[in-house]
Order: structure tokens, then C-alpha cells, then sequence
């Protein structure tokens, strides 16, 4: 006995020929070179009679287009913005009027004596950098 007779010899593999599988590779094939199958029966029909026609068609597209990116904002804001509330709560003498002093003092570089009741401040004098802070402190008490 030789050798070549001792070992088993794999079956090589067969490549589709035909069916819906050999249809999906030879697509995907044709897609990959570049090739296209579908091929305009008319070509002539669906083509300009008239260069000056196309040209303005594609300019009244591109215009079309840029309209639509370049759209104006509107702004519906109505008024000044509502202002940042902050509000302190806590039982008394834990120190909720010494943060709202040093706090209106952070912002505004100006002492208060005492505190009675909201103390508003504005930021900023450009309408869009515009806002307002309100300092409230409020008791345990509901």
C-alpha cells in the first residue's frame, strides 16, 4: 500500500452555479466592480431639450436649498427671561441671612444692613447676557 492510498482526501468545495445564491454573488460582484445591469431604455426621453432649462432648473434647486438652511430664527421670547430663584431655608440662627449678605455681596460688591424680604439682582446690561437673581429665605415652617 502507498502512502497516497493511506490518507483520506478532503472533498473540495463547489461554488454556486446557479440559484437565488449565485444571483446574490453575482450582484453583489457586479456592484463591487461597477458594472450596472439596469441599463435606460430611453435615454433621450428623460434628458434637457434645452441647456439654458436645466441650467436654470438647477439653479432655482440649489436656491431652494440654500433657503431652507439659511432659514431665519425667529425668536418667541416675550419679555426679560424669569429670573434665577434662590431660596434659603433652615431654622432660625443657623445663619440664612449671613449667606444672603455674603452672597448679594458677591454679586454686587455692597453691604446689606438686613435682610427683609427678596432682594432681587440684576446681571449683565446686553439682553442676551440679561439675568436676574432672587434671594429668599424662608423658615422651617410651612
Amino acid at each position: 500500500m502507498a502512502a497516497d492510498e493511506l490518507m483520506a482526501t478532503h472533498k473540495s468545495h463547489r461554488a454556486p452555479k446557479s440559484g437565488p445564491t449565485m444571483k446574490k454573488k453575482s450582484e453583489n460582484d457586479k456592484k463591487k466592480s461597477g458594472v450596472s445591469d439596469n441599463k435606460q431604455q430611453n435615454p433621450k426621453a428623460f434628458s434637457f431639450t434645452s441647456a439654458d432649462k436645466a441650467k436654470i432648473l438647477k439653479l432655482h434647486t440649489v436656491e431652494k436649498e440654500q433657503k431652507r438652511i439659511h432659514l431665519p430664527t425667529i425668536d418667541r421670547n416675550y419679555g426679560d427671561p424669569p429670573p434665577f430663584v434662590v431660596v434659603v431655608q433652615g431654622p432660625p440662627g443657623v445663619g440664612k441671612s449671613l449667606v444672603i449678605k455674603s452672597l448679594v455681596k458677591h454679586f454686587t460688591h455692597q453691604n446689606v444692613p438686613e435682610v427683609r424680604g427678596p432682594i432681587t439682582i440684576v446681571q449683565g446690561s446686553v439682553s442676551v447676557l440679561h439675568s436676574s437673581l432672587v434671594f429668599s429665605y424662608i423658615l422651617n415652617e410651612l
